[in-house]
């Protein structure tokens, strides 16, 4: 934790000046400004030190790429005059005296490689494929314990991975597909945050799009990491099916698929049922959307591939186009909704 040469501007983690300069910050004038990034593994520190700070500072900047539980909570207790919430996703309650912008880090560094190199041309997105679904579900969580017992109490033909454990090497597991072609470990892979080189770009192992299961799967079924109701976290698993021009599915919390479609984004509500995303309960809502799953994969493929690529096309372009972390800079209304 430091203070920028010759600025008066506090910043508790080296990866904060870039940001401050992305929200047009004079980096040479001096000002009363304390800006953290919240760290990921938790811990309390940078709040008590925004504490110690916040009589005697003009302006705080917080920014937040990982929305968690604990992490929300201590956000939502920061709704005071003078603060600035950037956060990557959004929180489902009013905010009365923080300003809170969308900062959509996952969506700017998930396709950052590939803005810069046309390796998606290998896929075919609107090619009848051999199963229905990928569903990759990773560690261990609750929305993903239901979706594993529902995919194996009804026998449904996708590809499905389940991890679940933190503290393995990867390779070792039957439970995870690598994309291999072009990828290099960096470090021993015992989760896909851990950073890999994918064709000699530096990214985290889950950042990659698995180019082969994409091409033996028609659509993609996103567990989110977070599925809780009161905050919906944006991670680069639903931005993987965006760049792959892909019908998603989503077990996640509540609005998720509303709040999407505020930032841009169209789904698939004239295609199947999606008023699984306004059912409150949680075990209801993920139940419901796998019923959509199972009614996919009883359908023609060629007729819903048809189907999507007006959506899918906008989807894409919607998430290249902007840089993510340079223009959604706008306040999230009261409701939490831009």
């Amino acid at each position: 934790m430091s203070v920028v040469p010759g600025l008066g501007v506090y910043v508790n983690s080296e990866t904060v000046p870039p940001y401050l300069a992305r929200l047009g910050i004079d980096v040479n004038k001096p000002q009363s400004i304390a800006a953290y990034h919240t760290p990921f593994p938790y811990n309390q520190i940078w709040l008590n030190d925004l504490n110690e700070r916040y009589a005697t500072t003009d302006r705080i900047i917080v920014f937040c790429s990982e929305l968690h539980s604990v992490t929300v909570d201590d956000l939502v207790d920061l709704d005071r005059d003078r603060i600035e919430l950037h956060l990557c996703g959004i929180i489902n309650r009013e905010f009365k005296h923080a300003q809170v912008y969308r900062w959509m880090d996952w969506f700017h560094t998930s396709t950052a490689f590939y803005r810069q190199h046309d390796i998606l041309d290998q896929l075919r997105p609107y090619a009848v494929k051999p199963k229905s679904f990928d569903i990759l579900l990773g560690c261990r969580r609750p929305n993903r314990d239901l979706v594993y017992n529902y995919v194996t109490e009804h026998q449904l033909d996708v590809v499905m991975t389940y991890f679940r454990l933190w503290n393995i090497d990867l390779r070792t597991s039957d439970q995870f597909i690598p994309e291999e072609a072009g990828l290099e470990y960096i470090e021993t892979p015992e989760h896909t945050v851990h950073q890999v080189r994918y064709h000699g770009y530096r990214m985290c192992l889950s950042q990659v799009i698995p180019i082969n299961i994409y091409n033996q799967t028609a659509y993609t079924l996103v567990t989110e990491t977070n599925g809780l109701n009161y905050f919906n976290f944006y991670t680069e698993k639903i931005v993987k099916p965006i760049l792959a021009r892909r019908l998603f599915v989503v077990v996640a919390g509540q609005h998720y698929l509303r709040n999407l479609r505020a930032m841009g984004f169209k789904t698939f509500g004239g295609i199947i049922d999606e008023t699984y995303d306004t059912v409150e309960d949680s075990t209801t809502r993920w139940n419901l959307a796998l019923e959509q799953v199972k009614l996919l994969c009883e359908r023609p493929q060629a007729e819903i591939l048809a189907a999507i690529e007006l959506i899918v096309e906008h989807n894409r372009q919607r998430m290249l186009e902007p840089e993510w972390q340079l223009i959604d800079y706008t306040k999230v209304s009261p409701a939490g909704i831009a």
